[in-house]
């Protein structure tokens, strides 16, 4: 997990100012467009959640887009802890029961938060520019450098 990785020294402390929550399967545990709570970052620790976002043809019955599954030692509402005030953007609903690490932004407090956001900050960079660009990227965009294998298939 990335951020502890990065936050190799204070995993103590991080651990220290973590709850543990449960949601049932098919639980909805962050929902496109709802009020702003607290803001939270869930790490899970048990089971795995569906990312989603209404699909361009919700009206004609199409069901949501799912923009990925997350499992164990992946994380998700890194947004609100980086701009609380920020806007939900997608749902993320439980697959099978799951248990998070949860973090809110007071619980980690004047010394953790500010590694925590940075850190965040540029993954969630990275997540978005993968989304933005998904399927776009075509062999004329790739420069072969080497060959790393060779196979019953092919090199």
């Amino acid at each position: 997990m990335c951020i502890v990785h990065a936050l190799a020294s204070q995993v103590d402390a991080l651990l220290a100012v973590a709850a543990t929550e449960d949601f049932d399967a098919g639980c909805v545990i962050s929902q496109r467009g709802a009020p702003s709570g607290p803001s939270r970052l869930f790490v899970i620790i048990r089971g795995s959640v569906t990312v989603s976002r209404p699909s361009v043809e919700a009206a004609a019955g199409a069901g949501p887009d799912i923009l990925g599954r997350l499992g164990m030692g992946e994380h998700f509402g890194a947004k609100n802890i980086v701009d609380p005030s920020a806007p939900r953007e997608v749902d993320v609903a439980a697959d099978v029961a799951v248990c998070c690490l949860t973090f809110t932004a007071e619980a980690l407090g004047e010394a953790l938060l500010p590694l925590i956001q940075h850190s965040l900050a540029r993954e969630l960079a990275t997540r978005r520019w993968i989304l933005e660009n998904r399927g776009k990227v075509r062999m004329e965009h790739l420069e072969a450098i080497r060959t790393i294998g060779v196979g019953s298939f092919g090199r």
